[in-house]
């Protein structure tokens, strides 16, 4: 199992085409705002049952947070490497899930004093290897095997999704706070809607 922090360093000090660092507070706060509309969606989807497509748009969004995460840390320091965009993480799943799982930020979730340490772990442990890679994957396409038609997950419940998605909230708040009062005003918008969600 790889190094969050150590993918963190990796993927902060490259640069690619469509991913470099944000030139100013307002690029930040768009960038933000979209994660939000996101986020917003993947709520609508859940309250109305969708589970299937709320559970891709969660983790969609968790990999957004990465993105924008490591494009705050690669406007830090030197002039970092140029590298084409298959060559950039950041356009990986594997490598966007692994920078999402920080066990710090996973340590002190309220979500996991409401479901427990081995639930949230479990989690952790599941992004770090890549499980959501095929969860996010069976959630919104569909297969033909040996000519039956699946459609869905098994493993994406309405508790799955649910704790996904206010992990997520957790998360967005965690990583994304703290560059000004107007991005403070969108993270916490976001965490307040955890209670919605319970």
């Amino acid at each position: 199992m790889e190094d969050t922090f150590k993918k963190i360093t990796e993927l902060s000090s490259i640069q690619s085409e469509n991913l470099t660092k944000f030139k100013d507070v307002v690029e930040y706060e768009i960038c933000l705002l979209h994660i939000e509309e996101h986020i917003d969606a993947a709520i609508l989807l859940f309250k109305n049952g969708f589970l299937d497509q709320a559970t891709f748009l969660i983790i969609t969004v968790l990999e957004e947070i990465s993105k924008a995460e490591i494009c705050i840390y690669r406007g830090f320091g030197g002039q970092n490497k140029f590298v084409k965009r298959a060559k950039d993480g950041l356009f990986n799943h594997k490598s966007k899930h692994l920078a999402i799982a920080n066990d710090i930020t996973f340590k002190y979730l309220k979500t996991k004093k409401l479901y427990g340490k081995d639930l949230i772990d479990g989690i952790l442990k599941n992004l770090k290897d890549g499980y959501y890679i095929s969860i996010r994957e069976n959630s919104l396409y569909f297969k033909n095997i040996d000519g039956e038609c699946i459609v869905s997950d098994k493993n994406i419940t309405k508790d799955s999704t649910k704790i996904l998605l206010l992990i997520c909230l957790e998360i967005f708040e965690d990583r994304l706070f703290g560059f000004s009062d107007q991005t403070d005003i969108i993270t916490d918008r976001v965490l307040s809607k955890y209670n919605d969600i319970l």
